[in-house]
């Protein structure tokens, strides 16, 4: 740093006429880091006579500044240009191997990361760090720096037990460089949390998320755009862990803290805060608010990255498992084939059969079991199950630390079940359904909306093969664990239908209505009036009010039901042909009714 004398007369003399001497140039680049300041100061180092090496180091200076400002402003493609020319500089006039060559090298990969390519982010990181590995002591804080930059770029492309061991050797470098409660320690902390999180270690992963976000509210403050972070974090654990109750809390907590203090001038914050929103919105059973904050997030990402860049790939997902919640069957396909894209050119590279890959074609199977395409759903989801657990029994270097106690594993499992349901296969689908709980039981509580879902679908295979005990036992479990959640959700609505439909079999019809009544109104609030469930639920009331000899509830129900089905038509999706054959059989039924005195 300069002399304060000098730096005060200099900044005076920056402020009437634009112009730094050169000791100062770097001072106040560092402080402002903004393009207006940095390239006067770059103007400055230009213009200075006799041109030396001093000059040129510092010019490099200001250009990796620069490019790391362009960077977060967005502009990206100045960033790589601007840190492209600093590093030529650095090696031309301090040799390859120097500290600003490795610096930055960490940089530049910073902006290829944000353009998507982590191939390239990750060959800078590995040459960054093998620089280091020569210049410093195995325990220097910079090699702990670059270590969580080359992790993160490997947990994008899928490797995550290489991510692991880099993140555990970074974090012994810095809980021995600055001790246990330091900021450095708990952004390890958070980056080992998310790896461990990907591979399905759900219980480790929360456990590092959870001391994560303590640390950095004790160190940074509680409304901390670094808080912020680890709350999105630790939410999306939650999420994953069906506790969506907390997940919700901790979510809207997180946008809060950003709507307040904003996190820095990154020009994605609000498509991710609107991604945010409608991750929210989805796990609270508002779909039609979360479709529309998802497809404006998603738009304002496209609009910047590009249609395919791995940053669209979360938003994608979701919105693709809102479209299908809500019946929207066509588009949620669509929406899981170009995120299936992307994940395949994204982890290809790092394993063929990439678990990532797996997970989007077992989402795109469940749709195609809604859209009537059973067969090939079946086919599809068992391929699926296969193909991850090829990747299990593989040798430890290939193996890519994945487990058979994954979340998504277990629901490829539970859905699968459902699949063999509908074909009619109850022995099997029982035999996936109880494998599927069996996960679940390992990695998340009791009351647990994942458990509730799966022990209410084991409930309807039960029914079929005539346990009604059984079922009827399952449902109320089911049932209690999602009054203890709270939950509007979805899966309410299906085990009280399902539950309705157990007690029209034995004869307790004012109950059966009721429950079916209930599922309706559920449905209705989570996936408005145009649904195939909705049609179905109608049906269903239709029946049971016919049994009760209430033919004006009966006929009303029938008539409500024909309405979505037609409605479903008309909206030329997937689910039309199936609404087709459903409409048909509702037409002899609707003539029946019609013709009782």
């Amino acid at each position: 740093m300069c002399h304060k004398e000098c730096w005060q007369k200099c900044q005076s003399t920056f402020n009437f006429y634009g112009k730094l001497c050169l000791c100062c140039c770097r001072h106040l680049a560092m402080r402002e880091e903004s393009e207006h300041v940095l390239t006067r100061a770059l103007e400055t180092v230009s213009e200075a006579q006799g041109r030396d090496k001093r000059n040129g180091v510092l010019e490099a200076d200001l250009l990796t500044i620069l490019g790391s400002t362009y960077r977060d402003m967005g502009r990206l493609q100045e960033s790589i240009e601007c840190l492209q020319t600093s590093i030529a500089k650095y090696e031309n006039l301090l040799g390859p191997k120097s500290s600003s060559v490795a610096a930055a090298m960490t940089t530049l990969g910073s902006t290829w990361t944000s353009l998507g390519d982590n191939f390239k982010s990750k060959q800078l990181f590995e040459k960054a760090l093998s620089i280091q590995e020569e210049l410093y002591e195995p325990n220097h804080p910079s090699i702990a720096f670059t270590l969580g930059k080359l992790s993160t770029a490997c947990v994008e492309l899928g490797d995550l037990t290489r991510s692991i061991s880099l993140l555990e050797r970074a974090l012994a470098i810095n809980r021995s460089a600055y001790g246990e409660d330091h900021i450095s320690v708990a952004i390890v902390l958070s980056r080992l949390s998310n790896a461990y999180r990907m591979l399905g270690k759900m219980k480790m992963s929360k456990n590092l998320a959870q001391r994560a976000l303590q640390m950095t509210e004790e160190i940074q403050g509680s409304m901390h755009p670094g808080v912020a972070t680890s709350l999105e974090l630790l939410g999306s654990i939650y999420c994953d862990l069906g506790e969506f109750n907390r997940a919700h809390e901790l979510l809207e907590r997180s946008i809060n803290i950003n709507s307040l203090v904003g996190n820095g001038s990154h020009f994605l914050a609000t498509a991710s805060s609107q991604s945010k929103l409608g991750m929210v919105a989805r796990l609270g059973g508002s779909l039609e608010e979360a479709r529309q904050l998802l497809e404006v997030a998603l738009e304002s990402r496209e609009e910047e990255l590009g249609r395919d860049h791995p940053g669209n790939c979360d938003t994608l997902v979701n919105l693709g498992k809102v479209y299908h919640e809500l019946g929207l069957l066509t588009k949620s396909l669509l929406t899981f084939e170009r995120a299936q894209k992307i994940t395949t050119n994204l982890y290809s590279h790092c394993h063929p059969n990439h678990p990532q890959i797996t997970f989007v074609s077992a989402d795109m199977a469940r749709v195609k079991r809604d859209a009537g395409e059973l067969d090939e759903a079946i086919g599809s989801m068992e391929r699926a199950i296969v193909t991850y657990e090829s990747v299990l029994k593989s040798s430890e270097d290939d193996s890519l630390g994945y487990t058979n106690t994954h979340p998504k594993y277990a629901s490829m499992h539970a859905i699968l079940g459902l699949m063999k349901r509908d074909a009619g296969k109850l022995d099997e689908a029982k035999r996936c359904l109880e494998r599927a709980l069996e996960i679940q039981d390992k990695i998340v509580s009791p009351q647990n909306l994942m458990r509730a879902e799966t022990i209410g679908n084991l409930g309807t295979v039960h029914h079929r093969l005539g346990k009604h005990q059984k079922a009827m036992d399952a449902f109320k479990e089911a049932i209690g664990i999602m009054r203890h959640l709270r939950s509007s959700h979805v899966v309410t609505s299906t085990i009280l239908a399902a539950t309705g439909i157990l007690l029209e079999d034995i004869d307790e019809l004012q109950k059966a209505e009721r429950n079916v009544e209930h599922a309706l109104e559920t449905r209705i609030k989570c996936c408005g009036t145009v649904h195939p469930n909705i049609a179905l639920y109608h049906v269903i009331l239709g029946r049971i009010t016919s049994k009760i000899g209430d033919t004006f509830s009966a006929k009303s129900h029938t008539r409500k039901a024909e309405i979505v089905y037609q409605a479903l038509i008309q909206r030329e999706e997937e689910m039309s042909k199936k609404a087709n054959v459903e409409l048909n059989v509702l037409q002899d039924w609707k003539y029946i009714l019609d013709h009782i005195d």
